[in-house]
């Protein structure tokens, strides 16, 4: 969020040499101000472009919670590795035993498992091993918080304090 008026200011003394804005307060703008200095750059607003850009987004978004809500295919997740529906048809069996086995693990201990090792084998585990690792941490953390916990979430609720 930035102050447009005053980022005009420091653009025309000077104190700022250039900038670069995608979005404005107002969308679309219906003018630019004539006081922009030509180290302003914003040629995406200018077009009419943003919100054009805003209905792609719109309608991606909506395919990739079709083909989850149909799939289970999970796209475009920060910690997870884009799959093709194949690829998620066949590791997803595999994400599901990693799930209750991080469970069994969770329950069968004595006390809270400061740390779990994973071993892998296979061709799934080849190209799957991030999101197998995620499933077993989701078991293991479901088996002892409050709140669920997903392969997208497990690794960051994962790390102690120290993390």
């Amino acid at each position: 969020m930035i102050d447009e008026a005053a980022l005009a200011a420091a653009l025309k003394s000077g104190q700022l040499a250039g900038a670069a804005v995608d979005v404005f307060a107002e969308e679309p703008p219906k003018k630019l101000a004539a006081h922009w200095a030509p180290q302003f750059h914003c040629h995406a607003a200018r077009r009419g472009l943003h919100c054009g850009g805003q209905e792609e987004v719109g309608t991606q978004v909506a395919v990739q919670i079709k083909d989850y809500l149909a799939d289970g295919i999970i796209r475009n997740a920060v910690n997870l590795p884009a799959l093709s529906a194949d690829q998620y048809r066949r590791v997803r069996p595999y994400l599901e035993l990693a799930e209750r086995l991080g469970s069994l693990v969770s329950q069968a201990a004595e006390t809270r498992p400061a740390r779990i090792r994973i071993r892998y084998a296979g061709e799934v585990a080849r190209w799957a091993r991030n999101l197998l690792r995620s499933a077993v941490l989701a078991g293991v953390l479901n088996a002892v918080l409050d709140e669920k916990v997903n392969i997208v979430n497990a690794p960051g609720r994962s790390r102690g304090p120290e993390a």
